[in-house]
């Protein structure tokens, strides 16, 4: 190991032996760890420390830009100042990445786009495919890829890494890969059931007094403890119920409390001021998509309120439109909400929804690759000359009918032609 690499006591380092003698024996291997088990700061700093990214790098990837800026602060001070600078990173229109680099912390999209130029990603020894039951079309052509050049290329190895993870199918798709399990550093998070009826086609007109009611309980639970500095998490379906919301307590002027949003389209700068802490007797409220429920470790965090709500993208074939729909979330991501709380200490999590409703939501989101249009997807294959997309080694296969009518609207728009 390289001597000046420190690891903080977190639950991965009891299965760092384990982890190397898989790799040894197998190129991919599986890691499911709970929050805060360290998997995602802490995985790229050990493969470093035993000589992956010596030669070639190690890419990390991430879904969001603003978690690969994160990770990318969090490993590079606990590098140290000798190593600081082997880590960089690469997001939409702002790259970090000198000759330097052995740690190199992408979105994966970014990392897809590679594909072009390295088409056997020959740039790297070691890729980190994290947050991976989030399944968006990226990360699904990503795993493909992967299958398809590890009969390349015997010296990569392949880490795929969640908090929530269906861990049998992707170690029967990656060849019978090993499975580590890591216990996590979550504290306790009380949970507790309060249903609000909400009217999921106005839910931003319904939720704002509703989410304003419960954080104002949350303030009265504080004030009896003398605690102001307690955070709150709210987690709401998309950018336009998160604006209203947002509107709707601002309206009440309180003095102590700052109201801040975080979804994708909101500027690097103004996403980073939530991992700032607040100023001393200011308690913030984070009204968050599902952005916040990985990766992304909000400081200060104490309340958790889950609305129970995403907004998920879906291909109507009759429209040949997508549609961004509100919906329930999965047992998974309420889950993953809930773990938000106790990060940093015993927490507590309201769900605007009942148990039993929760115990009838699907295990796990289905895969973007499922309900959406295909013709980027197509147009991907195109640009980065993956073959005929029929016969890609997709870990959920699309059905032949959205293929057909992928490639059909493109020829309609003359993107293509019928070759």
């Amino acid at each position: 190991m390289v001597a000046s690499i420190q690891f903080p006591n977190l639950p991965i380092i009891k299965c760092f032996d384990e982890i190397q003698r898989a790799m040894i024996s197998k190129n991919v291997v599986i890691i499911a760890g709970d929050t805060g088990s360290g998997k995602s700061t802490q995985l790229p700093k050990f493969l470093f420390s035993i000589g992956r990214g010596h030669t070639k790098r190690i890419a990390h990837t991430q879904p969001r830009r603003v978690a690969v800026q994160t990770l990318a602060s969090r490993i590079a001070r606990e590098m140290g100042p000798d190593l600081c600078e082997v880590v960089g990173f690469h997001v939409r229109f702002l790259r970090k990445v000198s000759y330097r680099t052995r740690i190199k912390i992408v979105t994966d999209g970014l990392l897809l786009a590679e594909i072009k130029t390295d088409p056997l990603l020959n740039s790297y020894d070691t890729i980190i495919i994290d947050e991976v039951h989030e399944r968006n079309l990226n990360i699904d052509l990503l795993l493909g890829f992967l299958k398809k050049i590890l009969l390349k290329r015997n010296d990569l190895k392949v880490f795929i890494t969640s908090a929530t993870l269906n861990t049998k199918i992707f170690s029967e798709y990656f060849f019978e890969a090993p499975i580590i399990q890591i216990d996590g550093k979550t504290f306790p998070v009380s949970i507790s059931y309060q249903p609000v009826n909400v009217d999921i086609n106005k839910v931003s007109t319904n939720l704002s007094p509703l989410i304003f009611n419960q954080i104002i309980k949350c303030r009265k639970n504080d004030q009896g403890l003398k605690k102001h500095s307690r955070g709150i998490l709210v987690f709401l379906p998309g950018e336009r119920t998160i604006l209203d919301v947002s509107r709707y307590l601002r309206r009440f002027d309180f003095e102590d409390l700052e109201v801040l949003p975080i979804y994708g389209r909101l500027s690097s700068n103004e996403q980073q001021k939530v991992m700032i802490p607040p100023k001393k007797g200011i308690q913030r409220v984070v009204l968050a998509t599902n952005i916040a429920e990985t990766s992304l470790t909000i400081p200060g965090i104490f309340w958790v309120i889950d609305s129970g709500l995403v907004r998920v993208n879906r291909y109507s074939a009759a429209s040949r439109f997508n549609k961004l729909l509100v919906e329930f979330n999965s047992k998974a991501s309420a889950n993953q909400r809930a773990g938000r709380a106790g990060r940093e200490g015993p927490g507590k999590c309201i769900r605007l929804f009942s148990e039993n409703e929760f115990n009838e939501r699907f295990e796990f989101s289905d895969p973007e690759i499922l309900r959406t249009n295909l013709t980027y997807v197509i147009l991907q294959f195109l640009f980065l000359n993956l073959g005929d997309i029929n016969n890609f080694p997709f870990l959920a296969a699309p059905r032949k009918t959205q293929i057909k009518n992928g490639i059909s609207e493109l020829k309609d728009l003359g993107a293509i032609d019928s070759k």
